[in-house]
């Protein structure tokens, strides 16, 4: 024990000396000095965007040098061109494997489809950081019959990435990316699927037959200098994997120079959305009220679990604790009848609702390894296991090297940020998802350095003036936070009080939250299950029907949606895929259950209007009577026990 509490001081000690300026995460920031005072964050390359802005005024003036996707990438800037996360098919508007050429603060993203017969094919879609207001620009470069249409934030961006100050980039958490290649800290594994398409995406970039359909990549071949494939081949020989490498880290990233691209691009995205986040809670009208429980929550006053959220009830006086308590309960989230003011629960519904998130990634990740084995021609139980196989490979590759170690079964660590903010902010109106770049922004899985807002204004100051020193003073510190927030509280007391009860009237009941699956017993009485599923198999056609879910279910979705047989034309595929994956690795039931269970006001509820209660019952009761098709326990040992249980 006396060894844990010495672990615990030296690590807190150092990430308190860390947490803040410095030589921190937006050190190259501070250095740009006087030329930057009237920056929100700061900008690490204005010179690199001062190019790309140059680039981008001469393909509005209609320069006869850019006449085709090609010739937009040969003039980016060199940098963004050998700095590259390959991706496959996600969710974005271009359809088919994608590529992500990023500066090297990660400041400016562009991507391109690696076919122009793709949708999407003729397009650049491009995200620049602007660190004069904080916020994050996208632009569509259309090529369109060799004459180029530039459009800054279309309304087909927005949909998906917001406006304004909530315009976000959209990416997974630290740090498995389901959609990307290499998935686990950019390592490729031998022996994968990853470890075949990491090769044949080098292959294009050299393109040795000079195929004209992949001449696009020979403007990436700064790539192959520090990746060639012969290279890559003798490392996976010798270690069994290789790790992707890149170009040297920007003086003051965030990132190290071990790091691949796709880690650098998260860790540096996502700082810079730090700062985005710090503008939009500023803009909040309550920021003056909340803006303690803020800094205490980036100074590590409240931990990182259930028990430690009762430091809470020093912050918040009692009239607007039990109003909070009667919002959740309002919304599902706690019962109606606890006691107390319902931290606990909310602080266990974040780590349900994470957990689901990191398990649906996975989920992702293994429907799109099954979706290419059933289109090589597997039968749909060789695809799903041979799927398995290739994340169980990747997932014991992971955590044989420095790189990924069991990045795909960590949850997060920011439950002690995350947690109190919610509690405090979403009663006053405040909308969490908007702190989020995760594909689900309703999960909670806002990063785990999300304590790194205190490194920007307006909660710089405030968390700087209480930081604590050491592991001693932190508890002084704290207590100083919570008599400043208890006060502001009291000076607004009767506001806040009416506000919180506002909206529990505005909330409409039928859209209450669920409650979870139910266990079904090892020996379910399996036609008893069958005669309940076949007699509310016509409500749920019919609720599949009335809410349209196909229209965006389908294959080719404009919407990025994955194609799975959600209309009445197709139940029988749809009873397949709860029977195939119930109880396993990737259980759908679940992952459609996390999406459905949520309040329509909620970022990632499906569908986007919602179902009523009714609704969420039937789906509910015909997803309980699937019990899986009974694979071997050695089977459900290796794939589901190691990869989502272990700690």
């Amino acid at each position: 024990m006396k060894l844990l509490f010495l672990v615990f001081f030296l690590y807190s000690s150092v990430a308190f000396s860390q947490l803040h300026g410095g030589d921190g995460a937006d050190a190259c920031k501070q250095k740009a000095g006087a030329s930057q005072k009237d920056y929100k964050c700061g900008q690490c390359e204005p010179k690199l965007i001062s190019k790309v802005d140059k680039m981008l005024e001469d393909l509005k003036k209609g320069d006869k040098k850019y006449d085709s996707i090609e010739s937009v990438m040969a003039l980016l800037p060199e940098s963004m061109r050998k700095d590259v996360v390959f991706m496959r098919q996600s969710r974005s508007l271009q359809q088919g494997d994608r590529y992500l050429m990023k500066s090297p603060g990660s400041e400016v993203v562009a991507s391109f489809n690696g076919h122009p017969g793709n949708v999407g094919g003729n397009n650049i879609e491009m995200m620049k950081f602007n660190g004069k207001t904080g916020t994050f620009d996208f632009i569509d470069i259309n090529m369109k019959d060799g004459v180029p249409v530039v459009t800054h934030n279309p309304r087909k961006c927005a949909r998906c990435h917001g406006t304004g100050v909530r315009a976000r980039p959209i990416f997974d958490p630290y740090r498995f990316w389901s959609n990307q290649v290499p998935s686990v800290g950019d390592t490729v594994p031998r022996g994968t699927t990853e470890e075949k398409e990491f090769l044949e995406y080098l292959e294009k970039i050299e393109n040795k037959d000079d195929k004209p359909e992949w001449r696009r990549f020979s403007h990436l071949k700064g790539v192959l200098e520090k990746n060639s494939i012969a290279d890559v081949k003798a490392g996976l020989k010798k270690d069994g994997y290789w790790h992707v490498k890149t170009q040297p880290t920007l003086e003051g990233s965030t990132s190290t120079s071990s790091d691949g691209p796709g880690v650098r691009l998260f860790d540096e995205m996502y700082h810079n959305n730090h700062c985005r986040i710090n503008n939009l809670l500023s803009q909040d009208k309550n920021f003056e009220t909340t803006k303690f429980i803020m800094a205490a929550a980036v100074n590590g006053c409240f931990g990182g679990g259930p028990g430690s959220s009762n430091s809470l009830d020093k912050f918040i006086p009692k009239s607007v604790r039990e109003k909070n308590r009667d919002y959740f309960a309002s919304r599902g989230i706690i019962p109606d009848n606890t006691k107390g003011s319902g931290q606990k629960e909310v602080f266990a519904d974040i780590e349900k609702k994470q957990k689901a998130y990191f398990e649906d990634r996975v989920g992702r990740k293994l429907w799109m390894l099954e979706e290419k084995f059933r289109n090589e021609g597997m039968s749909e139980e060789d695809a799903y296991k041979a799927a398995k196989a290739d994340i169980e490979t990747i997932d014991r590759t992971a955590q044989s090297n420095p790189n990924g170690q069991n990045q795909i079964r960590d949850l997060e660590a920011s439950l002690g940020v995350i947690g109190p903010l919610r509690y405090a902010m979403e009663p006053l109106g405040f909308n969490m998802g908007d702190l989020s770049i995760s594909f689900d922004p309703g999960s909670y899985t806002f990063g785990d350095f999300i304590k790194n807002m205190g490194d920007f204004d307006p909660l710089k100051s405030l968390a700087n003036k209480y930081e604590p020193k050491s592991w001693k003073d932190r508890e002084a510190k704290c207590d100083e936070l919570a008599k400043e927030s208890m006060q502001a509280y009291l000076d607004r007391e009767a506001e806040i009080v009416d506000i919180v009860t506002n909206s529990c009237k505005n909330f409409d009941p039928v859209d209450k939250q669920l409650g979870n699956l139910e266990k079904l017993a090892d020996k379910a009485n399996e036609e008893a299950l069958k005669k309940k599923r076949k007699a509310l198999a016509g409500e749920l056609a019919d609720i599949f029907d009335m809410n349209n879910c196909a229209s965006c279910h389908k294959a080719g979705s404009s919407r990025g949606a994955p194609d799975l047989p959600f209309d009445s034309e197709r139940m029988d595929e749809f009873d397949a895929l709860m029977d195939k994956t119930a109880g396993e690795l990737g259980d759908m039931r679940k992952r459609i259950w996390s999406r459905i269970n949520r309040p329509s006001s909620q970022h990632g509820a499906m569908p986007p209007s919602g179902l009523d209660k009714e609704e969420k019952s039937v789906m509910k009761e015909y997803l309980e009577t699937f019990t899986g098709k009974g694979r071997t326990d050695k089977d459900k040992v290796l794939f589901r026990n190691k990869v989502l249980v272990q700690p």
